[in-house]
Order: structure tokens, then C-alpha cells, then sequence
């Protein structure tokens, strides 16, 4: 029985991976589009970048039909804090489908793409010729990807607010900015850039060898 070398499973699982990008939004646009065009259903409206919190933290304990007491000692008074809330739209879809299905699709490019460049890289490995300037500019392309993820997801988190902002009106809450943090991201592409130009260098290396022999 032929083995399957730990290369190989993981080109298999970066496929797996490229399909489920593909395929996942596929079918969630089109129940999007099913529920909207057939009045059923609800939406849930979930930002990743911001929550709401109530402007007062106090202002459940003004609700007299909400109360909580803990039955070993009642002479301790518990208090309920409310810290986020989550707008349920009933019906409300198609509304905003077309902008997510919109961000929807540039996000699974950039992953299929990105996956796409590592999927490569591995198959020179397997090859046996992996030090080649081309994998350097995929690493690059990688790093690239890694400092996009983080501002991608601030700019599409500001446009929801600004979104959210101009089409409904609240009271007695506020956002609170959840966005993602550079940091992290940061870090990895810095990484990769730093292992794409130690591989140039060492590309370079090798080639002026090869030109002295």
C-alpha cells in the first residue's frame, strides 16, 4: 500500500478547503435569495465590526419585569448587565444580501487565490525544487494577503456602521467598534516577507555559484 507523504494530505486539505470557500457562499446566497423572494424565514443581522451596548449599564435593573435573586442568601442582590445586543430583521434580506453576497465573493478570490499560490509552493516541494524564484513572489503574494486580511475587515466593518447608521434609527444604545486587530496579522506578513527575501537572497547565491562553476 502506497504512503501518503504529509505534503501530499496537506495539498488535499488546501483543496478541501478551496471547495468549502466556494461552495459554502454558493449555497448560503442562494437560501439567502430563496428566503427573501418567499417572505419565510428571518435574518439575523451580525456585524463583525461593532456591537451594540447600552448607553446606560444600569437600565435593565428599571425593567420591574426583570428581576434575579440568588435563593441561598437573599439578602445579596445580584445585578444583570447587559453587555451586547443582537437586532433580529424579520424579513429583511434582501435588503442588504447583494452588498454581502458582494463581499462575499472578493473574500472567497483572495482566499482560493491565496491557497492556490501555497497548494504550488507545496507541489515544487514535492518536486523537489522549491528554491525558485517564483515561489518567492508567491510568498510575497501571501505576505501581501496577510496585511489585506486586517484592512479589509476595518473597511468593510466601517461601511456596515456607516450602513446600519444611515437606514435605522436607535435609542438608549451605542456601537461599540469590535474590529479586528492589526497586530497578528501584522506579525505574519512581516514573517513571510522576511522568509521571501531570505530565500531571494539565497536564490541569488546559488545562481552566482552556479555561473563560477
Amino acid at each position: 500500500m502506497k504512503r501518503i507523504s504529509l505534503l501530499t494530505a496537506w495539498k488535499w486539505i488546501i483543496i478541501l478547503f478551496q471547495i468549502s470557500f466556494i461552495v459554502i457562499p454558493i449555497i448560503t446566497g442562494i437560501m439567502i435569495y430563496r428566503m427573501g423572494d418567499n417572505g419565510t424565514g428571518f435574518t439575523t443581522l451580525e456585524f463583525s465590526g461593532f456591537s451594540f451596548v447600552p448607553e446606560d449599564q444600569k437600565v435593565i435593573n428599571e425593567v420591574e419585569s426583570i428581576s434575579i435573586a440568588f435563593k441561598k442568601d437573599l439578602t445579596i442582590a445580584p445585578k444583570i448587565l447587559v453587555s451586547e445586543t443582537i437586532i433580529r430583521l424579520e424579513d429583511g434580506g434582501e435588503s442588504f444580501r447583494t452588498g454581502i453576497i458582494s463581499l462575499s465573493i472578493l473574500f472567497v478570490i483572495l482566499a482560493v487565490f491565496g491557497l492556490e499560490q501555497l497548494k504550488r509552493m507545496i507541489k515544487t516541494v514535492e518536486l523537489g525544487t522549491p528554491f525558485v524564484r517564483i515561489n518567492v513572489w508567491r510568498i510575497y503574494i501571501l505576505s501581501t494577503l496577510f496585511f489585506l486580511v486586517p484592512l479589509m475587515e476595518n473597511i468593510n466593518s466601517y461601511l456596515q456602521e456607516r450602513w446600519f447608521i444611515s437606514n435605522f434609527e436607535f435609542s438608549g444604545m451605542m456601537l461599540k467598534d469590535d474590529s479586528m486587530g492589526f497586530t497578528p496579522w501584522f506579525i505574519a506578513g512581516v514573517l513571510l516577507l522576511t522568509i521571501g527575501k531570505i530565500m531571494e537572497r539565497g536564490i541569488k547565491i546559488q545562481e552566482e555559484q552556479d555561473l563560477t562553476i
